[in-house]
């Protein structure tokens, strides 16, 4: 059945529009069956943004028509939740549309609802859908992850019909059945997950899925249709899951890269073809009986092998066309180094080839962190749970690190004292930093990075993480200051008058202040970080003068007071 047919067939189903009664900016209405509530017939606004309405004349606003928004330059559709149908074709081949939300009310989704609506990035179907027709998203090309709520009981034939940038799909496990090529050709899809619920997986449900690679499928599944997984190129593992009977013809054909397949004892028949071409298969675990085969099952397969179980019936010296060998049993160990990490592993047993082996470790102290898991030297996980597949006899190794630690230190302010003792430090061991203060200062604190504040400036501690410690140090030398003008006794001839003077500290002097003649302290200047100092005044004229100074640093300390010096001002 071809997409053309199926897309003529829809059009031929569509029900004939009602009579319009009503028309409002940017939709024609028709009044429904019961009277009471409208149909949107047709968008005719200039596309955009849309929020539908909910009501128009106080009627509720219930089904959106077939081809009502088609081929409309809409971006963005918010649907009210009195909607309880969308028709077929509602928003088919509307090309800009990037965004829709679908209420919960909706129960059912029409045959190409969203078909060619290429801009399309993501949808998540409601709880209270539970019907998806034909082409709902067919050819969504920008389509990256799909959510279907768990009340839909169908994914209709061609629903995400080549929808090549789907990466993730959400199947709950109310479906009961995947149609005829609904994931056909969706390229980019790497991971899916099939629940038991679905009775049947369609004809070319999953072909051309060529970057899948994790497939799933859970108990419950009974067939698996005709080319159903058909040029799925990435997939390596395969295993069909208790209960399935028939797997159908060509069903993992062209599949390049599958390496191993578990057939359950419930298959009772492989059709024609249905491995064909699958290059890179290696193994073939059959856990029942012979299962009948059609023409050409595994037809070009050379490197196969089909493994049987002892006591199971109906086994040649070649099974389909390839070798067949008695399924061996394989031993497994599992070790765990070094003992200080106080692990535990468990797995350790004898397995069935092609069985799945789990191995887990744990561990007890956490100055330890988990590497991997080695086997025959070579890093097989790096997961504390590991499954893979017997294949040999061999020994897991559950490896474990001695974590280490970067301990920082530094002064603050850094020229005021310095510390030592930081480095790589192993978790557990005891680590000891010191800070020395430098001459004038002293050491206040350590502060950490990891909230605590220590007072003393020998630490000695028990590492357990990375930590910055930063020790904290204070001024307690007070600068020093000189007056150089004027000096004791000197006689001066004018009343304008240039003090002057030095000083110095051993962090930074930032004021200098003087008083003359007892008027009070007031601010000196510089241009020298008070290496040297001035302050313009006027004297008191034909007599005696006075005047002391003091100086400031960055901390607050002061230097004692300088002066008074006495001098005389001889101006009249």
């Amino acid at each position: 059945m071809t997409r053309t047919l199926l897309l003529l067939s829809t059009l031929l189903l569509l029900a004939a529009p009602r009579a319009i009664h009503a028309q409002a900016q940017d939709y024609e209405f028709s009044t429904n069956a019961d009277g009471a509530s409208l149909t949107i017939v047709v968008y005719t606004g200039p596309g955009g943004d849309v929020t539908i309405p909910s009501t128009f004349y106080s009627m509720p606003v219930t089904i959106i028509a077939n081809k009502a928004f088609e081929e409309t330059e809409v971006t963005s559709v918010t649907i009210p939740d009195t909607v309880t149908n969308l028709g077929s074709f509602a928003f088919y081949a509307c090309s800009e549309l990037t965004s829709v939300t679908i209420p919960g009310s909706i129960n059912s989704i029409g045959d190409s609802a969203f078909d060619l609506c290429t801009s399309l990035g993501s949808i998540v179907i409601p709880e209270g859908v539970t019907n998806m027709g034909e082409l709902t998203f067919a050819e969504c090309t920008s389509l990256t992850s799909a959510t279907i709520a768990d009340t839909a009981t169908n994914i209709g034939n061609l629903a995400f019909y080549d929808c090549e940038s789907l990466t993730n799909v959400t199947i709950p496990d109310s479906v009961t059945s995947i149609g005829l090529q609904a994931f056909f050709n969706c390229t980019s899809l790497g991971s899916v997950a099939i629940p038991g619920s679905v009775g049947n997986i369609g004809i070319e449900a999953f072909a051309q899925c060529s970057s899948l690679t994790n497939l799933t499928m859970a108990e419950g599944i009974t067939n698996i249709g005709e080319s159903a997984f058909n040029s799925c190129f990435s997939l390596t593992n395969v295993v069909i899951p208790d209960g399935v009977t028939s797997i159908d013809g060509d069903a993992f054909e062209f599949c390049v890269s599958l390496a191993n397949v578990v057939i359950p004892s419930t298959v009772t028949s492989i059709g024609s073809v249905a491995f064909t071409d699958c290059t890179s298969l290696t193994n073939v675990y059959f856990q029942g009986n012979a299962p009948v085969p059609g023409s050409s099952v595994f037809l070009y397969d050379t490197h196969a092998t089909a493994y049987y179980l002892p006591g199971t019936t109906g086994w040649k010296s070649t099974y389909a066309g390839i070798r067949t060998e008695l399924t061996p049993i394989y031993t497994i160990n599992v070790q765990a180094i070094p003992l200080k990490a106080g692990p535990t592993v468990a797995g350790k047993g004898r397995y069935l080839r092609g069985s799945p082996v789990t191995v887990t470790a744990s561990f007890t102290n956490g100055c330890y962190d988990f590497i991997g898991w080695t086997a025959f030297g070579k890093l097989a996980s790096t997961d504390l749970q590991y499954t893979f597949t017997a294949l040999k006899s061999e020994t897991l190794v559950a490896n474990f690190a001695w974590l280490q630690y970067e301990i920082s230190t530094s002064s603050s302010p850094t020229n005021w004292g310095i510390t030592v003792g930081g480095g790589k430090k192993l978790c557990g061991t005891t680590a000891i930093v010191r800070a020395v203060a430098k001459p004038g200062f002293k050491f206040a604190n350590w502060t950490s990075s990891l909230g605590d504040t220590i007072t003393t400036a020998s630490y000695r501690f028990v590492v357990g993480a990375s930590e910055s410690l930063v020790a904290n140090f204070v001024d307690i030398q007070p600068p020093t200051i000189r007056i150089t003008a004027p000096v004791a006794n000197e006689k001066v001839s004018t009343a304008a008058f240039t003090l002057k003077g030095t000083a110095s500290d051993n962090a930074a002097v930032v004021a200098v202040y003087y008083n003359l003649n007892g008027t009070g302290w007031q601010p000196a200047s510089s241009t020298t970080g008070f290496k040297t100092w001035f302050a313009n005044v006027t004297l008191a004229t034909g007599g005696i003068n006075t005047m002391s100074a003091y100086a400031e640093d960055s901390t607050g300390n002061n230097s004692s007071i300088k002066g008074p010096i006495t001098f005389t001002c001889t101006a009249q």
